[in-house]
């Protein structure tokens, strides 16, 4: 997987759904101009995918200007995976991530 750049292949926008979030706009990729909001994030040691993360995450498509496109686009859940993750990671190298347990109710 290449790793992905902040203000390269994406860059954080202010939310235009919530005033305490960002929305992410894709750069590079198939995706180009598509922004997406994510949701919940969690991370669940047993269920590993193929590169060994083991995350769920939702999303919602703010804009892009490809009418077809459905979050339910597989593709496309991979790519803002990606995303994710290149954001978590910088989030983590630069000791600016910020976590909170949920009750497993």
């Amino acid at each position: 997987m290449k790793m992905l750049k902040e203000n390269v292949d994406y860059e954080l926008v202010p939310s235009e759904i919530s005033e305490d979030a960002w929305s992410v706009r894709f750069l590079t990729g198939d995706y180009t101009e598509t922004v997406v909001q994510f949701g919940a994030i969690r991370f669940n040691d047993e269920d590993v995918n193929d590169d060994g993360v083991a995350m769920s995450f939702n999303f919602d498509i703010v804009s892009t200007p490809d009418e077809s496109l459905v979050v339910e686009d597989i593709s496309l859940q991979k790519y803002a995976g990606d995303i994710l993750l290149a954001i978590i990671e910088n989030a983590i190298s630069n000791d600016e991530l910020v976590t909170k347990e949920v009750n497993g109710n």
